[in-house]
């Protein structure tokens, strides 16, 4: 939310090409938050842009909620898939 204080979003990923340009973008030991979240309700993923999640490019056994605090926001990551992570939801 504080991105959308901004006037921003981070980036909502709908396709394996968008998602193949986002990884040219990045140095190969890099990760990068995504907008997607859970953090509303469990397991019901969202784009914060409003846009529907229609991505399944996960990490395998990703979303798994792992941890204490749970993970409910995604990083893409250079292996070509994305993680369910740890976060303050109001990154």
């Amino acid at each position: 939310r504080n991105c959308q204080s901004l006037y921003a979003n981070l980036v909502s990923v709908h396709s394996k090409p968008e998602h193949d340009f986002l990884l040219s973008l990045l140095p190969s030991s890099i990760t990068c938050w995504a907008g997607g979240h859970d953090g509303e309700q469990e397991g019901q993923w969202v784009w914060s842009d409003g846009t529907a999640y229609d991505s399944t490019n996960w990490c395998s056994a990703e979303p798994n909620n792992v941890g204490a605090g749970g993970e409910n926001c995604i990083e893409i990551i250079t292996l070509s898939c994305k993680n369910a992570v740890f976060c303050v939801y109001f990154l």
